[in-house]
């Protein structure tokens, strides 16, 4: 949120915000939220790398991963499942 609210507060986009909107996003990149929390990391299906679980595609090896139905998060050979109706891949945890 923060990333988007300084992108917001640039020049060429700030006379385009309506002002009912204004102050609380000056108020985000004010006061930034020190509490976010680094993204959970998990091991590609291809090569093993850590890479962050919402990524679906590995930096490493360049390969596109399948994503969970259920959770949206790429997914791991250790939870690999399938649903029983779809037959889409799902994580089994």
């Amino acid at each position: 949120a923060f990333e988007y609210a300084s992108m917001l507060m640039r020049n060429e986009y700030r006379s385009q915000i309506e002002p009912k909107f204004k102050r609380k996003i000056e108020a985000l990149v004010r006061r930034p939220n020190k509490d976010e929390k680094e993204e959970a990391m998990s091991p590609c299906p291809f090569c093993n790398t850590m890479i962050p679980v919402t990524e679906l595609d590995c930096s490493q090896c360049k390969n596109a991963i399948p994503y969970c139905i259920v959770t949206g998060g790429h997914m791991t050979l250790q939870d690999w499942s399938y649903c029983p109706t779809c037959r889409f891949p799902a994580l089994f945890d």
